[in-house]
């Protein structure tokens, strides 16, 4: 069995999901393309890097750093020529750089209540920073709206360059939009702000 590596990144892929415009989703091919590929792509590409440099900076022999590096070629290629949309998976045996904006809805700005049971209707939105560690509690522009909540929360997530969102429910609309935006879902339940920034 050929040894499974530990890659370490060096950049947080915060969009995760790229399609043609105008096709919809349920009529569209997927090729999935994992994160420790998408790195192989930025450091020989984007950072400019031969391979012994980039496979010095993932912690991968230089082999297995090209056979990456090829997969992704090959991945983003059929993508392009055949019009298939490119989801970035996250993948386990990897290391991260921990730099991301969560979301969590939230109807007081105690730390110790609950969040709220709602995304689109909830009081605040609640961003916690993972890298600086900040934590701003601000107004949902969308509380009070007639209909279209859900949407108008998914864009204020994505107007704050949120990487991350974690609710107790999220209309199937509503996370659409955040997932083709790239930013990840998670659902939680019956639990406070301050226990949900400890977990990040």
């Amino acid at each position: 069995m050929r040894r499974r590596f530990r890659r370490v990144l060096g950049f947080d892929f915060r969009r995760r999901y790229f399609k043609p415009r105008g096709v919809p989703l349920s009529s569209i091919k997927e090729i999935r393309l994992t994160d420790n590929e998408l790195e192989t792509l930025r450091l020989r590409f984007i950072e400019n890097l031969n391979q012994d440099e980039a496979a010095r900076k993932m912690d991968l022999s230089q082999s297995q750093y090209q056979r990456d590096l090829t997969a992704a070629m090959e991945k983003v290629t059929i993508a392009l020529i055949h019009g298939y949309a490119i989801h970035v998976d996250k993948v386990n045996n990897m290391l991260k750089v921990k730099n991301v904006k969560v979301l969590i809805p939230v109807d007081t700005k105690d730390k110790n209540d609950k969040m709220s049971e709602v995304f689109g209707r909830a009081k605040y939105f609640a961003i916690y920073d993972t890298d600086s560690e900040k934590l701003e509690i601000l107004d949902n522009p969308g509380d009070s709206q007639a209909r279209g909540a859900g949407i108008t929360a998914s864009q204020f997530a994505i107007d704050n360059n949120v990487g991350k969102v974690v609710a107790s429910q999220i209309g199937p609309n509503a996370e659409n939009v955040l997932r083709e935006a790239g930013i990840e879902v998670e659902i939680q339940t019956d639990k406070t702000l301050g226990e949900i920034i400890d977990s990040l």
